[in-house]
């Protein structure tokens, strides 16, 4: 872990912090791992950056209710669409790098966490809860 890469992400704002894929926190890799690695980081950083947009916007006219009994994750035309298992695998090992990285952030995906009534100001992952 990188306190001083990590930072970033304990900001605040309604703009996802994105980062470019850090190579330094992960020695030794060959070309074609790093190649994969850097692909995954930013479809992840692309998904959630897309993602907490949707969230500001909505929130900022007056948030939205999921139709009842559908649970809200599942509500894919909100969100940044993830409809092949390869962009499904992509996503969950970009997540998996950015734990790797920054073990301390709390990753949960902008997708479950809601969308407010009151204007959204902060999209930041912030520090893990306690």
């Amino acid at each position: 872990m990188n306190n001083f890469f990590c930072s970033v992400y304990d900001g605040s704002g309604t703009v996802w912090p994105q980062q470019p894929f850090p190579g330094n926190l992960f020695p030794g890799w060959d070309i074609k791992r790093r190649f994969q690695a850097q692909q995954a980081w930013a479809f992840f950083e692309l998904v959630e950056s897309t993602d907490a947009a949707t969230r500001v916007r909505l929130s900022n006219q007056g948030g939205w209710e999921p139709p009842y009994p559908s649970a809200f994750p599942q509500t894919q035309t909100l969100w940044y669409s993830i409809t092949t298992e390869g962009n499904r695998t992509l996503y969950h090992q970009g997540l998996l790098l950015h734990q790797q990285a920054c073990p301390n952030t709390n990753w949960t995906p902008q997708r479950t966490l809601g969308i407010p009534t009151t204007p959204l100001t902060n999209v930041y992952p912030g520090l893990c809860p306690s």
